[in-house]
């Protein structure tokens, strides 16, 4: 099932990991 839904998941996975590896 692709939907938005897993657009958004992985944008924000994507936005989460580089605000983390920023932050380190």
């Amino acid at each position: 099932m692709m939907t938005w839904v897993s657009v958004v998941l992985q944008v924000i996975t994507q936005v989460v990991s580089g605000s983390i590896h920023r932050m380190t």
